[in-house]
């Protein structure tokens, strides 16, 4: 039986593009190539753009994005059938199996999964198996309001100074509001204020932010504090709204001078209190706080005496005594007290402080003048000694008797205020009593009293008081008439006690004598005026003349003046009353404002006394006179127009019209003076502002201060006035950027110095110290930098990784100590650097592969993820050559592995791929991933018969069912497709009878006769057997097959449906010999 082989080619189908393919034209199928109907529906153009759904963030769970089947082209029998299914990193989707709907299977809040960004899309892959591919799909999750602005606090406390002028603004933190858009936070509102307004403002970055503004002036002492309410909308409908509470504490000002709580003081003090004890507080209150109300009390312009007495704690106000008081030196002492606070502001208070007396001063007997002679025939209430009493106490305790010892023949008469007269009581009687010892006792009123005593001797002159007494005391004489001139008459004889002289008789005829009058004891004072400074030697007055003493009297009866200071005499040779000594009226009288010098005229023959007073008239010999040389003061640059401060007055010795009568101050456009005048008559200068200060602008002012008195010419005396203007807090610290940009890379080491911000106060001292403080900044930026208080360095607190974060925004807030602040913005770039590995991600693997798979056929899809940027995050995939695949870039960083050439699974059965992915780094970093990939075998091998023809001889007559001849065939195939069964196809018999002659074993391809052959009926016959590959419909149904038939002439198709099979044949002939 001889066996021949032929070959048939298949016809060639129309070419198609795979959807999910490459964009470009689909290739031809090879010859070979059959595409089985149920692959007809994926011929239609691939789908090279993503697929794109758009829906509202928040949807439940089980939503519908879209019909995912229906948009691939897909029938809802395939969802399943190709096992349509969704990929990404973070699952929020799925597939409903029967419908084919891309469901919501997770919550999707857009704000947690893409933050602030503007557009939110969800990238996701849509595979397919039976083939395997890939679709690209974006889901953009679309805003809703479901979020409320929201401030970071729910309090702001803001400190803003009294002294800030209207229309200075200070930036409010910004509240957050993660939706975006039109949800997004649209604008601020603030509760009604009558004394600030709200205004909004774009940030660079398009956001928007608050800035309070000052309307209008601050008072502290009037409202310390002010509560607002701050509300941030969002663009919703309707909207949604944040709120947070303002507590604006105003911070003071030094806008109100410390005042007393009285504007005298008076207080009695007992003059025996003892040095360091208290005598009163003067008490201020100042409406200010804080430094502004701290202030400090003086003594202004007090005499040096009373410095001296009495001390002031600059604190408490406490004035203490520090020396012995003495009543008698002085009664009163009046006192002005200054209180300043630290702004310089001040105010003024009068303290009096009189000197209440006790009894500790005895009477003094003080003898002006004293007959020590007393003549015996002086009449009752001559004057035999003057004297006066000086008890330095005052009251009762001044109020003195005097008194004499008993038994004499002497009073006391009081001439006038303290001035005493010792005079005779009665006739005194030299021949009886030559001489008084008198004790004069002066006493007070004291409890208990005191008392003094002075002792006078006094010697009783004789005097002819005694008449010469005759022997008898008449005499008759009788004398002749005519007797003759001369001739003795008669001789008396008499005796007389009186002593010396006044004792020797002699006679005459005498006429009765006239006793003369005395003259008056009680005189009013005669009173002089004269200026000051009068040279020695003027004239006061006529003394005599005034006296009624006539010049020679003057001499006679010794006039003379008496006082405890001589400053006049009397001139002997006219009686005028002249200046014996310099008369300084200050020096003499000090203060007060009248000056009078009590004087006694003494006379004598017979002895008496006049007062007198010298009225001592100032003149202009002072100039005024400034204690200091030069006046510092201190003022707060907010002090308000129209403030007062008060300058140590300058003092002038003289009184009345020399005294001080104006003051005057150089021109200058911030200060005038005004002149207080107190209740006493004193001025005070005082500083008034005209203009604001400005201490930025200037920061001092030099004044000369002139003071005048009213002298003819006037005389005057000036002092430098040096103000120091003392900061406020009215300038805002300034940054040197409003946002400050620099780039950093992500390998900086943690600790290092990122950037410094840098701002100015033009203020001084508390005011321009300035801190810095992160503001409306995210708590992870915080985390991640940290902000010296003090030096505005920021430095990074951890590891940088551009990969989490590439960009920080910060706000930096400049706040100085008085609470003023301003703002700037941050930006620090993260600069990429290569430090991550490329990643690679399977997302699908057909790890059996049908050898038969045309080229492009996708075997697996992945995608490279690098955290990297630039052109370190630019990835590059390559596999090893020679083999028949290749990676084909279906969008950014997917990829697909397809076939690059024709699967022989009898050549190479398994494939161990490396895909390497290298990214665009200095120095490029890699990275490795391993495919093992199965062939899976397809029938795609004709069975192949051992002979091309076999040639069999049968003897006749054989017996039926004899095996006669056996085919044999070999198939590479693998399992059933590699099994192989027989059968006979055709003969030249005619079909019916070839069944009686011959069968085929379909297993062992033995051939049996089924009768005995008769060489003489049938010499010989031919046949075709053939066997075919034992592969289930199934099997051929789900897969490309090629159909090859193999026969010794030609080839034959076969298009046999869903029960076409593929075949090989052979011929045999059959001859019997």
């Amino acid at each position: 039986m001889l066996f021949r082989l032929g070959r048939h080619q298949s016809p060639t189908l129309k070419p198609e593009r795979a959807m999910g393919g490459s964009c470009a034209q689909g290739q031809r199928p090879r010859p070979g190539q059959v595409l089985l109907p149920f692959l007809l529906s994926l011929f239609y153009p691939g789908l090279c753009q993503p697929v794109r759904y758009s829906i509202p963030e928040e949807l439940p769970r089980g939503s519908v994005v879209g019909n995912l089947a229906k948009d691939l082209g897909l029938s809802v029998p395939e969802v399943s059938a190709r096992k349509l299914r969704v990929s990404a990193e973070k699952l929020h989707f799925s597939v409903d199996a029967g419908s084919g709907d891309l469901v919501v299977k997770d919550r999707i809040d857009r704000e947690q999964i893409c933050g602030e960004r503007r557009t939110c899309e969800l990238q996701l892959e849509a595979v397919v198996g039976n083939p395997l591919n890939i679709f690209h799909l974006v889901v953009m999750i679309e805003d809703i309001n479901d979020n409320a602005p929201q401030f970071r606090k729910d309090e702001i406390t803001l400190e803003i100074s009294e002294s800030v002028s209207p229309g200075m603004g200070t930036i409010l933190e910004s509240a957050k509001d993660p939706d975006i858009n039109v949800n997004s936070l649209r604008t601020y509102q603030l509760s009604p204020s009558e004394y600030f307004s709200l205004l909004v403002k774009d940030n660079p970055d398009g956001g928007k932010y608050p800035e309070l503004v000052l309307q209008k002036f601050l008072d502290r002492e009037t409202q310390g504090s002010h509560h607002l309410v701050l509300t941030a909308l969002d663009g919703g409908d309707p909207p949604r709204s944040g709120t947070t509470q303002i507590q604006v504490l105003v911070v003071d000002a030094n806008d109100n001078p410390p005042l007393f709580s009285q504007d005298v003081y008076r207080v009695s003090l007992r003059e025996d209190v003892r040095p360091g004890t208290s005598v009163l507080r003067v008490r201020a209150s100042d409406q200010d706080e804080g430094i502004n109300a701290e202030f400090t009390y003086s003594f202004l312009g007090a005499a040096d005496k009373a410095t001296h007495v009495f001390s002031l704690d600059s604190n408490t106000g406490d004035i203490i005594t520090r020396q012995p008081l003495d009543f008698e030196e002085v009664e009163r002492y009046t006192i002005d007290v200054e209180v300043r606070d630290k702004g310089s502001l001040s105010s003024q208070c009068k303290v009096i402080i009189e000197v209440l007396d006790e009894n500790d001063n005895r009477p003094e007997i003080i003898i002006t003048s004293l007959s020590d002679k007393i003549l015996e025939d002086s009449p009752p209430g001559m004057v035999v000694a003057l004297f006066k009493i000086r008890d330095r106490d005052s009251g009762e305790n001044a109020e003195v008797a005097c008194s004499l010892s008993n038994h004499n023949p002497f009073k006391i008469h009081s001439s006038s205020n303290n001035y005493y007269k010792l005079m005779t009581d009665r006739t005194l009687d030299r021949e009886q009593t030559p001489e008084y010892n008198v004790t004069i006792t002066a006493t007070d009123r004291g409890k208990p009293p005191l008392s003094s005593s002075a002792v006078i001797t006094l010697q009783v002159t004789d005097v002819n008081d005694n008449a010469p007494t005759f022997q008898q005391s008449a005499y008759l004489v009788h004398i002749p008439e005519n007797n003759q001139p001369g001739a003795s008459i008669i001789q008396v004889s008499a005796w007389d006690p009186d002593l010396g002289p006044n004792g020797q008789v002699s006679y005459s005829i005498l006429a009765s004598d006239l006793e003369p009058g005395a003259l008056s004891s009680y005189v009013s004072p005669v009173r002089y005026s004269i200026p000051e400074e009068l040279p020695r030697g003027s004239v006061v007055g006529n003394l005599a003349k005034d006296l009624g003493l006539s010049v020679p009297e003057v001499s006679a009866r010794k006039l003379r003046v008496s006082a405890e200071k001589l400053h006049f005499s009397v001139d002997a040779g006219s009686g005028d009353l002249v200046v014996k000594d310099r008369i300084d009226r200050e020096q003499i009288c000090g203060e007060r404002k009248t000056c009078e010098l009590q004087l006694e005229a003494v006379v004598g023959n017979p002895l008496n006394i006049f007062h007198l007073v010298v009225m001592i008239e100032d003149i202009n010999d002072n100039a005024p006179q400034f204690d200091k040389k030069k006046i510092q003061l201190e003022i707060v640059e907010s002090m308000a127009i129209g403030t007062r401060i008060s300058l140590d007055p300058a003092t002038d010795p003289d009184i009345n019209l020399n005294s001080i009568k104006d003051y005057q101050i150089s021109p200058n456009p911030y200060f005038s003076l005004v002149v207080r005048i107190n209740s006493d008559g004193d001025k005070f200068p005082e500083l008034s502002l005209e203009k604001l200060l400005d201490r930025e602008e200037q920061r001092s002012h030099r004044l000369i201060l002139t003071v005048l008195d009213g002298g003819e010419p006037p005389q005057s005396a000036t002092t430098q006035i040096e103000i120091a203007v003392k900061d406020i807090n009215d300038n805002p610290p300034v940054f040197s950027k409003d946002e400050y940009r620099i780039s950093v890379s992500e390998s900086l080491l943690p600790g290092s110095p990122v950037l410094q911000v840098m701002a100015t106060d033009k203020d001084e001292g508390p005011n321009a110290e300035i801190s810095y403080y992160f503001r409306s900044t995210a708590q992870s930026t915080r985390h991640t930098f940290s902000l010296d208080e003090k030096t505005g360095m920021i430095k990074n607190n951890r590891s940088l990784d551009y990969e989490d974060v590439d960009r920080y925004t910060m706000e930096v807030e400049a706040k100085d100590g008085g609470g003023l602040s301003s703002q700037c913005k941050v930006i620090i770039e993260i600069l990429d650097e290569n430090d991550n590995h490329p990643e690679i991600i399977l997302t699908s693997l057909s790890d059996h592969i049908l050898e038969d798979s045309p080229p492009g056929t996708v075997v697996a899809i992945f995608k490279t993820r690098d955290g990297d940027f630039g052109g370190n995050g630019e990835v590059k995939c390559e596999i090893e050559k020679d083999l028949p695949f290749k990676i084909h870039s279906s969008t950014t960083n997917y990829y697909k592995l397809v076939t690059d050439g024709v699967l022989d699974r009898e050549r190479d059965p398994e494939y161990n791929l490396t895909i390497t992915a290298t990214d665009g780094g200095k120095p490029p970093l890699s990275s490795k991933t391993y495919i093992n990939l199965h062939v899976t075998d397809v029938n795609d091998n004709a069975p192949v018969f051992n002979q091309a023809s076999y040639l069999v001889h049968v003897a006749e007559n054989n017996p039926p069912g004899a095996s006669i001849a056996q085919v044999s065939a070999s198939d590479p195939d693998l399992g059933p497709n590699g099994q192989v069964s027989y059968s006979i196809l055709a003969s030249d018999l005619e079909p019916g009878a070839l069944s009686s002659y011959v069968s085929v074993s379909a297993h062992s391809g033995v051939v049996f006769a089924q009768r005995a052959f008769d060489h003489e009926q049938l010499r010989s016959f031919q046949l075709t057997v053939q066997f075919l590959p034992t592969v289930s419909m199934e099997d051929m149904t789900s897969r490309f097959m090629n159909s090859e038939c193999i026969q010794n002439y030609s080839c034959i198709y076969f298009y046999m449906g869903d029960d076409s099979k593929l075949c090989s044949h052979f011929q045999g002939f059959f001859w019997f010999p």
